[in-house]
Protein backbone atom coordinates (compact mmCIF):
# COMPACT_ATOMS: atom_id res chain seq x y z
CA UNK A 1 0.00 0.00 0.00
CA UNK A 2 2.50 2.11 0.55
CA UNK A 3 4.88 1.73 -2.58
CA UNK A 4 1.52 3.17 -4.72
CA UNK A 5 1.83 6.47 -5.94
CA UNK A 6 -1.63 8.12 -6.93
CA UNK A 7 -2.15 10.26 -10.07
CA UNK A 8 -5.07 13.09 -9.66
CA UNK A 9 -6.66 14.58 -11.99
CA UNK A 10 -9.43 17.17 -11.89
CA UNK A 11 -10.01 20.25 -14.07
CA UNK A 12 -10.86 22.17 -10.65
CA UNK A 13 -8.60 22.51 -7.31
CA UNK A 14 -8.13 25.07 -4.83
CA UNK A 15 -7.71 27.96 -4.45
CA UNK A 16 -11.16 27.93 -6.58
CA UNK A 17 -13.63 27.39 -3.68
CA UNK A 18 -16.56 24.69 -4.04
CA UNK A 19 -17.62 21.62 -2.81
CA UNK A 20 -15.42 19.28 -5.05
CA UNK A 21 -12.46 21.60 -4.22
CA UNK A 22 -12.89 20.64 -0.24
CA UNK A 23 -13.26 17.26 -1.03
CA UNK A 24 -10.39 16.99 -3.00
CA UNK A 25 -8.61 18.60 -0.11
CA UNK A 26 -9.48 16.51 2.24
CA UNK A 27 -8.96 13.29 -0.17
CA UNK A 28 -5.80 14.29 -0.49
CA UNK A 29 -5.37 14.60 3.16
CA UNK A 30 -6.12 11.15 3.78
CA UNK A 31 -3.82 9.36 1.37
CA UNK A 32 -1.00 11.59 3.12
CA UNK A 33 -2.29 10.08 6.09
CA UNK A 34 -1.39 6.44 4.75
CA UNK A 35 1.68 7.74 3.49
CA UNK A 36 0.70 7.44 -0.39
CA UNK A 37 2.20 9.51 -3.23
CA UNK A 38 -0.37 11.78 -4.71
CA UNK A 39 0.37 13.93 -7.64
CA UNK A 40 -2.62 16.30 -8.46
CA UNK A 41 -2.89 17.41 -12.02
CA UNK A 42 -4.97 20.38 -12.66
CA UNK A 43 -5.39 24.28 -14.25
CA UNK A 44 -5.20 26.86 -12.86
CA UNK A 45 -8.62 28.51 -11.56
CA UNK A 46 -11.25 28.71 -14.35
CA UNK A 47 -14.25 29.92 -12.31
CA UNK A 48 -12.68 32.94 -10.26
CA UNK A 49 -9.83 35.07 -10.74
CA UNK A 50 -7.46 33.24 -7.73
CA UNK A 51 -4.31 32.25 -8.91
CA UNK A 52 -2.56 29.07 -6.99
CA UNK A 53 1.51 28.19 -7.06
CA UNK A 54 1.80 26.59 -10.02
CA UNK A 55 3.55 24.06 -8.71
CA UNK A 56 3.44 22.95 -4.64
CA UNK A 57 4.85 20.38 -2.39
CA UNK A 58 3.11 19.29 1.25
CA UNK A 59 4.58 15.83 2.21
CA UNK A 60 4.34 13.30 -0.42
CA UNK A 61 1.41 15.34 -2.01
CA UNK A 62 2.51 17.60 -5.25
CA UNK A 63 0.04 20.00 -6.70
CA UNK A 64 0.81 21.02 -10.34
CA UNK A 65 -1.69 23.47 -11.77
CA UNK A 66 -1.41 24.29 -15.30
CA UNK A 67 -2.48 27.42 -17.42
CA UNK A 68 -5.25 27.67 -19.63
CA UNK A 69 -6.99 30.05 -21.86
CA UNK A 70 -9.67 31.87 -21.80
CA UNK A 71 -10.34 31.97 -17.42
CA UNK A 72 -14.03 32.32 -17.13
CA UNK A 73 -15.51 30.14 -20.27
CA UNK A 74 -16.14 27.29 -17.98
CA UNK A 75 -19.51 28.76 -16.63
CA UNK A 76 -20.46 30.35 -19.78
CA UNK A 77 -20.32 26.55 -21.13
CA UNK A 78 -21.84 24.75 -18.27
CA UNK A 79 -25.28 24.01 -20.36
CA UNK A 80 -22.79 22.78 -23.43
CA UNK A 81 -21.79 19.43 -22.64
CA UNK A 82 -20.06 19.03 -25.70
CA UNK A 83 -18.63 22.66 -25.99
CA UNK A 84 -17.43 22.73 -22.57
CA UNK A 85 -15.31 18.83 -23.51
CA UNK A 86 -13.48 20.75 -26.13
CA UNK A 87 -12.43 23.50 -23.96
CA UNK A 88 -11.29 21.07 -21.14
CA UNK A 89 -10.55 17.79 -22.75
CA UNK A 90 -7.49 19.22 -24.51
CA UNK A 91 -5.71 20.35 -21.28
CA UNK A 92 -6.22 17.47 -19.46
CA UNK A 93 -4.93 14.59 -21.79
CA UNK A 94 -2.08 16.90 -22.90
CA UNK A 95 -0.66 17.84 -19.48
CA UNK A 96 -1.48 14.04 -18.59
CA UNK A 97 0.33 12.68 -21.09
CA UNK A 98 3.72 15.29 -20.94
CA UNK A 99 3.29 13.97 -16.79
CA UNK A 100 2.90 9.98 -17.67
CA UNK A 101 5.93 10.46 -20.43
CA UNK A 102 8.12 12.05 -17.37
CA UNK A 103 7.21 9.37 -14.46
CA UNK A 104 5.42 6.18 -15.55
CA UNK A 105 5.40 4.61 -11.89
CA UNK A 106 1.81 5.71 -11.14
CA UNK A 107 -0.14 2.85 -10.05
CA UNK A 108 -3.51 4.35 -10.45
CA UNK A 109 -5.32 7.35 -12.33
CA UNK A 110 -8.07 9.02 -10.06
CA UNK A 111 -10.01 11.31 -12.16
CA UNK A 112 -12.90 13.41 -11.15
CA UNK A 113 -15.52 14.43 -13.05
CA UNK A 114 -16.07 13.20 -16.61
CA UNK A 115 -14.13 15.33 -18.84
CA UNK A 116 -10.88 14.37 -16.46
CA UNK A 117 -12.21 10.76 -16.88
CA UNK A 118 -11.92 10.72 -20.30
CA UNK A 119 -8.49 12.00 -20.41
CA UNK A 120 -7.61 9.59 -17.68
CA UNK A 121 -9.20 6.40 -19.82
CA UNK A 122 -7.17 7.38 -22.97
CA UNK A 123 -3.93 7.69 -20.57
CA UNK A 124 -4.75 4.01 -18.83
CA UNK A 125 -4.96 2.72 -22.36
CA UNK A 126 -1.93 4.09 -23.41
CA UNK A 127 0.35 4.01 -20.41
CA UNK A 128 -1.58 0.36 -18.82
CA UNK A 129 -2.87 2.30 -15.99
CA UNK A 130 -5.82 1.35 -13.91
CA UNK A 131 -8.57 4.31 -14.11
CA UNK A 132 -10.97 5.24 -10.74
CA UNK A 133 -13.42 8.15 -12.23
CA UNK A 134 -15.41 10.04 -9.07
CA UNK A 135 -18.91 11.55 -9.93
CA UNK A 136 -19.65 15.08 -8.48
CA UNK A 137 -22.78 15.72 -10.40
CA UNK A 138 -26.24 14.71 -11.99
CA UNK A 139 -25.69 15.31 -15.65
CA UNK A 140 -29.18 14.12 -16.83
CA UNK A 141 -28.29 12.47 -19.51
CA UNK A 142 -30.68 12.18 -22.54
CA UNK A 143 -31.69 8.81 -23.43
CA UNK A 144 -30.16 8.08 -26.60
CA UNK A 145 -27.50 10.30 -28.81
CA UNK A 146 -23.84 10.55 -28.91
CA UNK A 147 -23.62 12.36 -25.41
CA UNK A 148 -25.01 9.11 -23.77
CA UNK A 149 -23.35 6.79 -25.81
CA UNK A 150 -20.12 8.72 -25.55
CA UNK A 151 -20.54 8.83 -21.79
CA UNK A 152 -21.31 5.32 -21.64
CA UNK A 153 -18.09 4.23 -23.14
CA UNK A 154 -15.51 6.16 -20.81
CA UNK A 155 -17.25 5.62 -17.25
CA UNK A 156 -17.16 1.32 -18.96
CA UNK A 157 -13.67 1.55 -19.87
CA UNK A 158 -12.68 2.68 -16.40
CA UNK A 159 -11.97 0.23 -13.64
CA UNK A 160 -14.62 2.17 -10.79
CA UNK A 161 -16.99 4.47 -11.16
CA UNK A 162 -17.69 5.89 -7.84
CA UNK A 163 -20.52 8.22 -7.41
CA UNK A 164 -21.06 10.86 -4.50
CA UNK A 165 -25.52 9.81 -4.14
CA UNK A 166 -27.47 7.11 -4.71
CA UNK A 167 -29.64 9.12 -7.07
CA UNK A 168 -25.92 9.70 -9.36
CA UNK A 169 -25.38 5.74 -9.00
CA UNK A 170 -29.00 5.52 -10.19
CA UNK A 171 -27.95 7.67 -13.21
CA UNK A 172 -25.04 5.63 -14.03
CA UNK A 173 -26.40 2.34 -13.89
CA UNK A 174 -28.98 3.39 -15.78
CA UNK A 175 -26.46 3.59 -18.99
CA UNK A 176 -26.23 0.23 -18.47
CA UNK A 177 -22.61 -0.41 -16.62
CA UNK A 178 -22.86 -2.95 -14.12
CA UNK A 179 -23.35 -2.48 -10.41
CA UNK A 180 -20.14 -4.41 -9.47
CA UNK A 181 -18.54 -0.91 -10.87
CA UNK A 182 -20.36 1.45 -9.80
CA UNK A 183 -20.08 2.23 -6.12
CA UNK A 184 -21.02 5.35 -3.69
CA UNK A 185 -19.03 7.77 -1.53
CA UNK A 186 -19.63 10.71 0.80
CA UNK A 187 -18.16 14.01 1.32
CA UNK A 188 -16.62 14.16 3.93
CA UNK A 189 -16.53 17.23 6.33
CA UNK A 190 -13.47 18.78 8.30
CA UNK A 191 -15.12 19.13 11.90
CA UNK A 192 -12.39 21.54 13.18
CA UNK A 193 -13.44 24.06 10.41
CA UNK A 194 -17.20 23.30 9.94
CA UNK A 195 -18.29 23.83 13.56
CA UNK A 196 -21.37 25.27 15.50
CA UNK A 197 -20.45 28.49 17.11
CA UNK A 198 -22.73 29.85 19.95
CA UNK A 199 -25.98 31.50 17.49
CA UNK A 200 -26.12 34.80 19.37
CA UNK A 201 -22.36 35.52 19.60
CA UNK A 202 -22.07 34.72 16.14
CA UNK A 203 -25.04 37.08 14.49
CA UNK A 204 -23.10 40.05 17.06
CA UNK A 205 -20.17 39.71 15.28
CA UNK A 206 -21.63 39.94 12.00
CA UNK A 207 -24.09 42.67 13.07
CA UNK A 208 -27.39 40.86 12.76
CA UNK A 209 -28.34 40.38 16.13
CA UNK A 210 -32.07 40.36 17.13
CA UNK A 211 -33.14 39.68 13.27
CA UNK A 212 -33.85 36.43 11.17
CA UNK A 213 -31.19 35.72 8.67
CA UNK A 214 -32.01 33.22 5.67
CA UNK A 215 -28.42 33.00 4.75
CA UNK A 216 -26.95 31.47 1.11
CA UNK A 217 -23.42 30.15 0.54
CA UNK A 218 -22.94 28.71 -3.14
CA UNK A 219 -21.52 29.40 -6.38
CA UNK A 220 -23.78 32.24 -7.92
CA UNK A 221 -25.07 30.18 -10.90
CA UNK A 222 -28.51 29.27 -12.01
CA UNK A 223 -28.41 25.85 -10.78
CA UNK A 224 -27.91 26.41 -6.92
CA UNK A 225 -31.49 28.43 -7.32
CA UNK A 226 -30.05 31.54 -6.57
CA UNK A 227 -32.87 33.34 -8.61
CA UNK A 228 -35.43 31.41 -6.98
CA UNK A 229 -34.06 32.49 -3.44
CA UNK A 230 -34.36 36.18 -5.15
CA UNK A 231 -38.03 35.97 -5.91
CA UNK A 232 -38.53 34.97 -2.55
CA UNK A 233 -36.90 37.34 -0.79
CA UNK A 234 -39.53 40.00 -3.01
CA UNK A 235 -42.22 38.13 -1.45
CA UNK A 236 -41.27 37.62 1.99
CA UNK A 237 -41.67 39.44 5.33
CA UNK A 238 -39.34 42.71 4.87
CA UNK A 239 -37.97 41.93 8.00
CA UNK A 240 -36.31 39.41 6.98
CA UNK A 241 -32.30 39.41 6.18
CA UNK A 242 -31.12 38.24 3.07
CA UNK A 243 -27.78 37.22 3.32
CA UNK A 244 -25.61 35.57 -0.10
CA UNK A 245 -21.89 34.73 -0.34
CA UNK A 246 -20.43 33.80 -3.00
CA UNK A 247 -18.87 33.73 -6.25
CA UNK A 248 -19.94 33.33 -10.09
CA UNK A 249 -21.67 34.54 -13.09
CA UNK A 250 -24.49 35.75 -11.53
CA UNK A 251 -22.70 38.30 -8.95
CA UNK A 252 -23.09 41.42 -10.67
CA UNK A 253 -26.81 40.96 -10.94
CA UNK A 254 -27.12 39.67 -7.54
CA UNK A 255 -25.40 42.91 -6.30
CA UNK A 256 -28.15 45.17 -8.38
CA UNK A 257 -31.03 43.69 -7.15
CA UNK A 258 -33.27 45.59 -5.00
CA UNK A 259 -35.51 43.78 -2.42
Amino acid sequence: MKNKKILLLSVSFLPNIGGLETHLWDYCNFLLAKKLTVYALTLQPIITQAKGKSCEHIKTLTIRRYPWFASGLFLKLVHWPLLEFLYLFPAMLFYGLWTLLKNRAFTVIHAHGLIAGSAAVVLGKLFGKKVVISIHAIYHFPKNGLYRLFSKQILSSSSTVLCLSRQSRNEILGMGLSSKKVKTFTYWVDQKLFKPLVKLKAKKRLGWRGKFVVLFVGRLVPEKGVKELLEAARIADKRILWAIAGEGPLQEEIENQTL
